[in-house]
This record gives structure tokens, sequence and C-alpha cells, in this order.
């Protein structure tokens, strides 16, 4: 199949959608489109990821600074104060290098994509989501995470939903 260059012809594609933590998904046959509101045509233009690279910049700067008040502790005697502050500088540093190949792209095309995988969730503690393993204009593998509503809810009919679009669209 094709895929669709021009925008305007999104309109001629009835998509399938489903709602998400922060808006909502519309499944195309060649694409997926996130977006904030139900006009996924504004959404159709590849958003940069440079939050998230400035968001994990942040917290590698807080890891390096409760590194330093570690060390400063431990000179100090406060063995508590530095563990802890240890404890919450490898948890950060973990989670930026978890983090480093995340993307905050809107649009993510068929071609491009390698593999749709579904996370559960726990109730009250983990939300459900998809994650979409794909190749962005560099060659390089980035992975999508796309939100499902929250577990507090238990919008379990949504999740299934969410399930069935992604299956019926051969993306799972």
């Amino acid at each position: 199949m094709q895929p669709i260059t021009d925008i305007s012809q999104l309109d001629m594609v009835q998509p399938q959608s489903f709602e998400t933590k922060s808006g909502y998904c519309f499944v195309f046959p060649d694409r997926i489109i996130l977006s904030k509101g139900t006009d996924y045509t504004k959404s159709a233009q590849n958003s940069s990821d440079t939050k998230i690279k400035v968001m994990l910049v942040v917290y590698a700067l807080l890891a390096l600074y409760l590194l330093y008040n570690a060390y400063e502790s431990l000179s100090k005697g406060l063995h508590i104060t530095s563990i802890f502050r240890l404890t919450l500088s490898f948890f950060l540093v973990t989670m930026v290098i978890k983090s480093f190949n995340n993307s905050s792209a809107s649009v993510l095309y068929r071609s491009s994509i390698t593999k749709v995988a579904y996370n559960t969730s726990i109730a009250g503690l983990k939300r459900p989501y998809f994650t979409v393993f794909f190749t962005d204009e560099k060659g390089k593998q980035r992975k999508r995470l796309i939100m499902l509503p929250g577990s507090f809810n238990s919008d379990y009919v949504e999740t299934a939903a969410a399930i069935k679009v992604m299956k019926d669209n051969a993306y799972m």
C-alpha cells in the first residue's frame, strides 16, 4: 500500500481511534497519528523530540547534583543521607539511560514500525500502554509509548477497544 503523503488525502480514509492518557490515537492502514484532540490533521506533521531530550538533560543534571550532595554528606559523616542520595541518583541515571531512545513523534508510519507490544496494567500502580518500536528518519531504532487511560479508572472497556483497533489493523 502506498503511504498517503498529502494531509488532505487523510480525510478520504476513515481511521479507527481510541482514547489515550493525553488525547486520541488514530489508526490508519499506513500510519498511526497521536493527537491531543479529536482533529488528527493538526497533528499530522511530525514533532521533534527536543522536549524529551531537555527533560533527560534536566534529570541527568539533578542526578549529578545528588551525587555531589551524597559525597558532601559522606564527608560530613551523614551516612544515611548519603546512601539515600546515592540511591536516588542511581535511579535517575538508570531512568535516563532507559528513556534515551524514547520518541515523542506524533506520526508513525507503518513502513517504519518494526513491532508493537502491549504492556498490561497493575491496578493502582501502572497504566496499560503500547510500545511502538520504529526506525526514525536517521535510521535509528526508537520507541514511542502510547499510554492508555489509567488503572485507577479501571477503564478495561477502553483498553479492550484499543487492543481490538490495533489487532484489526494488523499492528499486533
